[in-house]
């Protein structure tokens, strides 16, 4: 249990950072052979997390790039 308290406390602290360092931390956490599972919990965190900043969530979903709009199908 504190074991995921602690990921959840590293994802916050990199969705505050970057987008890139973000999703980069989503991919070391949780690799997995779907593609919409670290979708869903990065947009799980972002949602549910009181601590991310929302200007960072826009930049997070302002993405060009796949793992972007995945995301944002996720969050919305």
């Amino acid at each position: 249990m504190s074991q995921n308290k602690n990921v959840v406390k590293q994802l916050i602290s990199a969705a505050n950072d970057k987008p890139k360092k973000f999703y980069s931390k989503i991919d070391e956490c949780f690799t997995q052979i779907d593609e919409e599972i670290p979708a869903r919990i990065a947009a799980k965190v972002l949602l549910y997390s009181r601590r991310v900043n929302i200007d960072k969530i826009a930049e997070t979903f302002g993405g060009k790039d796949d793992k972007s709009k995945r995301c944002l199908e996720q969050y919305l």
